[in-house]
């Protein structure tokens, strides 16, 4: 909103009859002097429309007092970088603000006082970077209607001002260096939107929250993208807390042992995430914890030991489950993860935790049930063992419905997956598996439902073993596969959903194993193979979704095998930093060039593709001396207005097209006899092109 300021010169014309509102316009107050002629500049003035901005960059304004007329400020109140002001005596009139409130940066502002009569704050009230602000006294019934965020305050102690104040929406206390409890907050009982705290440095526990019994938002301590807490010892203070609408994160609090103070909750409407605290023994706390709304999300929580304190979770109000990488976590057969594994309504991640708690097998082992393939997946195998062990870990399983990670050091083949026939979603090879040298275990695997990834196998020479694979639904990837020579085993691919990419595959020359693909979901892109001498065998693939890349590939000489690319599936061509590539004018990129749909990026590749300029004048030729099928004879050529058409034989021409010497298509006949109406173009040298049942047919015509 524009302010007014006092930097020009202001003529007001006044009346014996003050005017109660003002300046809609807003103001801005950056000096004392203009603080204290406030009401003589602006006679009658109580109720500002606008916005007002106290500060910026000001040394001397130490006091508010010429603003004691003020009543209720329409739109935002800012009162930020101000060096010398103390307190906010002088708005002590102020009953409202109609957005949202402001107090940032003023480094010897001691507390609130002169605020006791502010009772409405349409929107949040932001207290932030106030260094010297040691208690919040001043705020006496103060009604926020949306956020209350306190943060970086380096001398803010405690809380003691918000005793009565209401908050519509979340609030967040974060980056007070010297906040030691949080006393002011003790009559809040509930919150209509959150809690956040967050790296509170000195913050032991969450005394003050004691009378709160329901948080309508997400209780964060620490996380999803904050730090933790690093004194919080204990989270006594919110013992009478029964239930949280939305998720809960603990997450980065390293001094924090177990979760004592939650005692008494048995609802959480979203997930649970316990992350990164570094000295978390159990989860003794969550006893009473009978429903969640979605996932339990458990890692990273380096002496973890026992989960079992989530036993009278009730497994049906559990989505999906991730316990990983709590590298001393021995102990998961909590009543509820043995209900969840027998009968899983969700995804199960659970891997790199200690034995016992490792795998899926593993914990059913201890609850003493016995697993069924896991109907929404995921499944990490990370040793030969996992591999081998499979058919007896999940009898009968045969299609996975979720994602599959193949990643290990002793990996050497994948014999003990032979049962596997289809996977849902993802299936990734890498990243990396450094002795990997065999993959026929999955012959019969005829269909992956997401993406393929084969990454960083750094001793995988061959792709036999995925005959049967037919289609994939997401993207088809191969990074790092520097022994690789081509994809062969490939053979039956007809389909890619995604895109295809081939990077960084060092001995890869041809991309032999994919001449059934017919069409790519999205780009095709091939960038860094440094011995790739070949496209031959994309020659059948005619639909791409996005673009086409083909950039650093050292060897590369031709584009040859991408002629049958119907141009209108390509959304952007992007070809360069090939040295030898030096024959790019095939049909799918003539035609591309001649009608570009997108970006075209074509340079530092050898003469003859090193422009688009210059492959243009190639296409010109394209196809003329190649394909010799069924001939016909053009006269007159050169021609003038008319043109015949003679073939020494009957053939059954279904279209005529001519096109320019820049591939542009400038003439089309489907209705065809033996002659041509040409008047209308141009003199010069075009191709016409002659389609019949069987051949493409061209030859070179001029127009006089």
């Amino acid at each position: 909103m524009k302010k007014l300021s006092f930097f020009v010169v202001i003529i007001f014309l006044t009346t014996t009859a003050p005017s109660q509102s003002c300046l809609p316009e807003g103001v801005l107050f950056t000096t004392q002097e203009q603080v204290d002629d406030f009401q003589t500049d602006f006679p009658g003035c109580t109720e500002i429309e606008g916005d007002v901005e106290i500060g910026i960059n000001s040394s001397n304004i130490n006091n508010l007092n010429g603003l004691n007329a003020l009543t209720s400020i329409g739109g935002n109140l800012w009162i930020k970088e101000n060096a010398s002001l103390v307190d906010m005596m002088g708005l002590n009139n102020l009953t409202s603000v109609g957005e949202f409130v402001s107090i940032q940066n003023n480094n010897v502002l001691l507390n609130l006082v002169g605020f006791e009569s502010l009772i409405s704050v349409g929107e949040n009230f932001i207290i932030s970077g106030n260094n010297a602000l040691s208690n919040l006294t001043g705020l006496v019934d103060l009604t926020i209607t949306e956020h209350l965020n306190i943060s970086d305050n380096q001398s803010l102690q405690n809380l003691n001002g918000l005793e009565n104040t209401s908050i519509g929406g979340d609030i967040l206390i974060s980056n007070n260096n010297t906040l030691s409890n949080l006393t002011g907050l003790h009559n809040l009982t509930s919150t209509a939107g959150g809690i956040y705290i967050s790296n509170n440095s000195i913050l032991p526990n969450l005394e003050g929250l004691n009378n709160i019994t329901s948080i309508g938002g997400s209780l964060s301590l620490g996380g999803p993208y904050s730090p933790g807490n690093p004194a919080l010892t204990s989270l006594t203070g919110l013992d009478n807390l029964t239930s949280i609408g939305n998720e809960i994160y603990i997450a980065g609090n390293h001094a924090l042992i177990n979760l004592t103070g939650l005692g008494n909750l048995t609802t959480i409407g979203g997930k649970i995430t316990i992350s990164e605290n570094n000295a978390l023994l159990n989860l003794v706390g969550l006893e009473s914890l009978t429903s969640i709304g979605n996932l339990i999300w458990i890692q990273y929580n380096p002496i973890l030991t026992d989960i079992t304190a989530l036993d009278n979770l009730n497994s049906e109000t559990i989505s999906s489950l991730w316990i990983s990488n709590n590298t001393l976590l021995t102990t998961c057969n909590a009543q509820s993860i043995c209900d969840f594994l027998v009968s899983p309504n969700g995804s199960v991640n659970i891997y790199n935790n200690a034995s016992g708690c490792n795998n899926p097998p593993e914990i059913a082992g201890a609850c003493q049930v016995t697993l069924s393939c896991l109907p929404f997946g995921n499944f990490y195998f990370f040793t030969q063992s996992d591999i081998d062990n499979f058919q007896t870990n999940y009898p009968g399983c045969s299609e996975l419905g979720g994602n599959v990670n193949i990643v290990g050091d002793d990996i050497i083949n994948l014999n003990g997956l032979s049962i596997i026939t289809s996977i849902g979603n993802k299936l990734t090879i890498g990243d990396g598996n450094p002795v990997l040298t065999d993959i026929t275990g999955l012959s019969n695997l005829s269909s992956v439902g997401g993406n393929l990834r084969f990454v960083n196998n750094t001793t995988l020479a061959s792709l036999e073993g995925l005959g049967n694979l037919d289609s994939i639904g997401g993207k088809l990837e191969f990074n790092g596969n520097i022994v690789l020579p081509d994809v062969t085993g490939l053979e039956n691919l007809a389909t890619i959903g995604g895109y295809l990419l081939f990077d960084y595959n060092l001995a890869m020359t041809s991309l032999a194993g994919l001449e059934n693909l017919t069409s790519i979901g999205d780009f095709l892109s091939i960038v860094d193979n440094d011995q790739l001498t070949s496209l031959a065998a994309l020659s059948n693939l005619t639909i791409l979704g996005a673009g086409l890349e083909i950039f650093d590939n050292e060897s590369l000489t031709s584009l040859t095998g991408l002629d049958n690319i119907d141009a209108g599936s390509i959304s952007d061509l992007i070809i360069y930093e090939n040295p030898l590539l030096s024959t790019c004018a095939v049909l799918s990129v003539c035609d591309y060039l001649a009608s570009p749909s997108g970006d075209i990026e074509i340079y530092d590749n050898a003469e003859g593709c090193n422009t688009s300029e210059e492959i243009e004048e190639e296409c010109a030729t394209v196809g003329i001396s190649d394909i010799h099928s069924e001939s016909f004879t053009l006269y007159p050529n050169p021609a003038t207005r008319e043109l015949f058409i003679s073939t020494d034989k009957e053939i059954n021409i279904k279209e005529i097209n001519i096109y320019n010497q820049l591939g542009k298509k400038v003439l089309n006949q489907n209705r065809i006899n033996n002659s041509i109406d040409v008047s209308m173009l141009q003199p010069g040298i075009y191709i016409l092109e002659l389609i019949s049942d069987s051949s493409r047919i061209k030859k070179k015509l001029i127009i006089k």
